[in-house]
C-alpha cells in the first residue's frame, strides 16, 4: 500500500506572511473530547469525522490525558494478525 492511498489530500495552508491571528481564526473549532470509558474505535472514528490528530480524554471535567493517533496506531500494529482485522 502506498502513501498516496492512505493519505488525507488538500490540507488548508497558509502562506509565511499570513498572520498568527488569521492562522489562528483558520484553527478555531470546537474541542472534541472522548471519555476514558469509551471504545477506542469510536475515539478513531472521531478523530476521522474531525480530522483532528489527537483527542483530550476528560473524566467528568477533569482532563486526564490525550490520545494520539500514534496511540491508536500503536494499539492496531500490537493486534496479532488473526485477531487484527477490523
Amino acid at each position: 500500500m502506498k502513501v498516496r492511498e492512505l493519505m488525507t489530500g488538500a490540507p488548508i495552508t497558509v502562506s509565511p506572511d499570513t498572520s498568527v491571528l488569521d492562522a489562528r481564526r483558520l484553527m478555531l473549532k470546537g474541542v472534541i473530547i472522548i471519555g476514558p470509558d469509551q471504545d477506542a474505535r469510536a475515539a478513531a472514528q472521531l478523530m476521522l469525522e474531525h480530522k483532528v490528530g489527537a483527542l483530550p480524554v476528560l473524566d467528568g471535567e477533569v482532563l486526564i490525558g490525550i490520545l494520539t493517533e500514534t496511540d491508536i496506531l500503536r494499539a492496531f500494529a500490537r493486534v496479532p494478525e488473526a485477531a487484527g482485522r477490523i
